[in-house]
């Protein structure tokens, strides 16, 4: 009976197994494979080790790129996420009515609630796309 149960348990399971390990873990593999090869698209990938990152190493732009990436992902995200959730945590009670004697603060509450959540989308989706498509048409343009 317990392994008829272990064996149902896992059937319910398998799905997410399947799925992970069709979109996470066979991709990761085939990634670190291809990052350890010389691949050509119309040609087999030829296995030539870790030179694929000695050639990162030593690219002056891999590391601009690398300390661009770490201030915006330090600086502008982290301070920005932290002032909008603290924001939004300390005046969501009043905007449900959490918090008794407080009617009067209910539209401003709302309408910083509403602000922030704004706000922290615009800082994680938009002003990225907007930033990748004005780097791109600079690019371009030179």
């Amino acid at each position: 009976m317990i392994a008829h149960r272990r064996l149902t348990g896992l059937l319910f399971c398998l799905p997410w197994f399947i799925g992970f390990g069709v979109f996470m873990l066979f991709p990761m593999l085939a990634a670190l494979y291809y990052s350890l090869s010389d691949y050509s698209v119309l040609l087999p990938p030829v296995f030539i080790g870790l030179e694929n990152y000695r050639e990162l190493a030593s690219d002056a732009l891999f590391w601009k790129s690398l300390s661009n990436t770490i201030y915006y992902a330090i600086g502008a995200v982290t301070l920005s996420l932290m002032t909008s959730l603290t924001l939004l945590a300390s005046m969501a009670p009043f905007c449900f009515r959490l918090v008794p004697g407080t009617e009067a603060m209910i539209p401003l509450a709302r309408a910083l609630v509403g602000g922030m959540a704004v706000s922290t989308v615009l800082t994680l989706f938009l002003i990225p796309c907007v930033w990748f498509l004005v780097k791109r048409r600079q690019q371009v343009a030179v």
